[in-house]
């Protein structure tokens, strides 16, 4: 969540902290390309954001190909628009469907 607090650009990595629910760690987040993505709120311009999985546990740690995908707006807003992971479990995909508060 903190991650999209700030400006990012394409290509760019950023190591911050997280709580896998058992230990605090450092995890780096790959910002990927501009994307127009589609969801039921509308169309908006986003940048994705990929973090490394490996020193995750609990189900990341199960799936060493397993991905966490977040999509959110280039505005000032950087709101979460979609997210979408896959692990050895099964695989889940978000999409936001209102935002209050948010003027578009």
């Amino acid at each position: 969540y903190a991650f999209r607090l700030h400006p990012h650009k394409k290509g760019e990595r950023k190591v911050i902290s997280t709580c896998d629910g058992k230990k605090t760690l450092a995890i780096s987040i790959k910002v990927g390309e501009k994307e127009q993505v589609r969801v039921p709120l509308g169309k908006f311009t986003t940048h994705s954001a990929t973090p490394e999985m490996k020193n995750l546990s609990g189900v990341f740690k199960k799936s060493p190909k397993g991905i966490l995908r977040v999509w959110y707006s280039v505005d000032d807003n950087r709101i979460p628009i979609l997210i979408k992971s896959k692990v050895v479990v099964g695989s889940f995909t978000a999409k936001l469907r209102k935002a209050l508060g948010v003027v578009y």
